[in-house]
């Protein structure tokens, strides 16, 4: 199985979840209430899902020392792991 990074960080002021999905860097805005940006993560996602099996490994930027996102994004993490490893058990044997 492989590790798909994911680094907690801040970028421009931002706190982020930047994913390395399929040669991409997708970031997800743990401050921002508008999740639209999440549907084509999740299609980034389970795109990666049909071509292998992995989890993510996350990673904390130095120096970032924000403990409550810090709690959050591992729980985030974990539950991601947990549902990603459901979906691979229940695809169909692929060709």
């Amino acid at each position: 199985m492989a590790n798909k990074k994911v680094i907690l960080r801040e970028k421009e002021k931002i706190d982020v979840l930047q994913f390395q999905i399929n040669d991409k860097e997708l970031d997800i805005n743990i401050n921002s209430t508008d999740q639209k940006y999440l549907r084509d993560f999740f299609y980034e996602v389970i795109s990666a899902l049909l071509k292998e099996e992995f989890e993510f490994d996350l990673e904390i930027e130095a120096g970032y020392n924000k403990k409550l996102f810090i709690d959050i994004a591992e729980e985030y993490i974990k539950q991601l792991n947990i549902e990603i490893k459901k979906i691979r058990c229940n695809l169909p044997e692929l060709q």
